[in-house]
């Protein structure tokens, strides 16, 4: 076999994406690229690209150029840092099909081989296609009769196991190589310096090219060039702020009731009402639906002058109901029909005591169903699961992700 010339593959690489895309050719002039006879395929760490000449001689020279632009989008988009905490492999392959719709949507180049891509998840995050392909996985080992793994599973319960196993077939499926770990350094300040390092080159990568239209429409780069940038909200100080409003606050006029129209004094002594509704329409995870839950219960136990209100829902509302001490004595999620948020806005119109009114919503849900015609004058915090209704598609209120 005729063995190309690679000394000059990242030039040629960097003046192609000079021609078709100045943005991706400036982001990966921060990249380091290195030719390793030690890598499997490939393997992407901190500023590095290493790929091994094999791999590389075995395909052609556009798939050679796309595999690269992979890669560097691996780094500059984030995905290793964003993915800590998360399974390895199924967030390899998340990231892939993210990075393969921004390269088919952007350039004439082929999906690189040994990559996962998925035309369907066209514009989701990788956070969003994680949680789906995640949820596919529990709903087929419900369906095969399985069940899903306890909370309290560890890593040698085989329940586990099989859940790897799963996400493992799914990477077979996708013929996808993992080719970068989250969880490859041991360094506790890497992964912030990692992410400041890209999150320069994508700002400085747009700077340089003002004239340059950046995404060519593509809705995948737009949505991970936000989320690289600007990153994802962390939920639990928001819920925290939202759940707890601050006392002090509260001088001349009362600040709850402002938005009723009424300007009254204020007292101290009151305790401040914040109603939370879950979605049970059967879309929310056990997994998702603890982690809001704890965190719930902690806020009740530290701020006793909070009323919590507790509310299930899918298309119709039940409760309130008490929070209680202990999680397991949280009453049985009723629902599981179809979802609209119509009956508790209904609900909290009827509501024209302003004593008993809340200051505060927390609505807990993956965002698709009937909103009401006009939103509500109480603020609204809207707790999205990850593979949710897009942010710009919520008609009020604010919107954060929970992560499982």
């Amino acid at each position: 076999m005729h063995q190309p010339n690679f000394e000059k593959l990242w030039t040629r690489f960097l003046l192609k994406l000079k021609v078709q895309h100045p943005f991706f050719a400036t982001v990966a002039m921060f990249a380091h690229f290195r030719l390793a006879e030690e890598v499997e395929i490939s393997k992407t760490l901190n500023k590095h690209l290493l790929i091994n000449p094999r791999f590389l001689i075995s395909i052609s020279e556009d798939e050679r150029f796309s595999y690269m632009l992979h890669q560097v989008l691996h780094l500059a988009l984030g995905h290793i840092t964003r993915g800590q905490g998360r399974d390895e492999l199924l967030w390899n392959v998340s990231a892939d099909i993210a990075v393969n719709n921004i390269i088919k949507e952007t350039t004439s180049w082929p999906v690189a081989p040994q990559t996962a891509w998925d035309h369907s998840y066209r514009g989701d995050s990788v956070e969003k296609i994680y949680a789906h392909l995640q949820k596919k996985v529990e709903q087929k080992k419900d369906r095969d009769g399985a069940g899903s793994p306890s909370e309290k599973s560890t890593f040698n319960d085989p329940q586990v196991q099989q859940k790897k196993s799963a996400y493992a077939d799914l990477a077979k499926k996708y013929n996808c190589q993992a080719d970068f770990s989250a969880h490859q350094c041991c360094d506790p300040q890497a992964p912030q310096v990692e992410k400041e390092y890209w999150r320069t080159s994508m700002i400085k990568a747009k700077q340089l090219n003002p004239g340059v239209k950046m995404s060519k429409g593509s809705f995948s780069l737009d949505r991970e060039f936000d989320l690289a940038v600007n990153g994802q909200i962390d939920w639990r100080p928001l819920l925290w702020k939202y759940a707890t409003p601050d006392l002090v606050d509260y001088h001349e006029f009362d600040h709850r009731f402002i938005h009723a129209g009424y300007y009254t004094e204020t007292l101290l002594s009151e305790s401040i009402i914040v109603d939370v509704v879950v979605d049970t329409s059967g879309s929310i995870t056990q997994g998702e639906l603890s982690s809001f839950l704890t965190e719930m219960l902690a806020i009740y136990s530290c701020h006793p002058d909070v009323k919590l209100r507790f509310y299930y829902a899918d298309n119709k509302l039940y409760g309130p109901y008490d929070i209680p001490q202990n999680i397991n004595d949280l009453p049985v999620p009723i629902g599981c029909g179809g979802t609209s948020f119509v009956p508790y806005f209904e609900e909290l119109d009827k509501n024209q005591s302003l004593l008993d009114h809340p200051q505060a919503i927390i609505y807990f849900t993956d965002g698709y169903g009937e909103f009401p015609q006009h939103p509500p004058r109480t603020p609204v915090l809207w707790l999205l699961t990850e593979d949710g209704l897009q942010d710009e598609k919520i008609p009020f209120g604010i919107t954060v992700r929970i992560k499982d």
